[in-house]
Formats: structure tokens, sequence, C-alpha cells
């Protein structure tokens, strides 16, 4: 924490703002279990790129919802 306190206080001060805005739409995001919840539910499950079908159904990384 004290290398971030430093780091940022070297910062512009528009560089420190936005940050500042980072933090706390971060904070908000964090405190909301139901708008994470509902940002889950929206992503794309996406399955593994290598291997053949038949493996990745057998180990259940296709991506798809059981």
């Amino acid at each position: 924490m004290e290398v971030t306190l430093e780091t940022r206080n070297r910062l512009s001060s528009e560089e420190s703002d936005a940050l500042q805005v980072m933090d706390q739409d971060q904070a908000e995001w964090m405190a909301s279990t139901r708008k994470r919840l509902e940002e889950a539910e929206q992503e794309e499950l996406k399955g593994r790129d290598s291997g053949t079908q038949d493996w990745k159904e057998a180990r259940g990384e296709t991506g798809k919802k059981s």
C-alpha cells in the first residue's frame, strides 16, 4: 500500500483524479453482490481452444453450461 501511495503522489492531478474515480467505481462494484452476479450471468462461457472435442467434453471444458 505504501508503494501505491508513493507512486500516486508523483502523478499529475488529472491522473490522480482518474484513478480516484476508478477506485470509487471498483469499490461500488465490489460492494454490490447483485451487480457482480448479474454480470457473471451475462458473461459468455468460452470453452478450451485446444484439444479434440471428445477430450474437452470429457473434462467439461466446452464452455457449455451443464
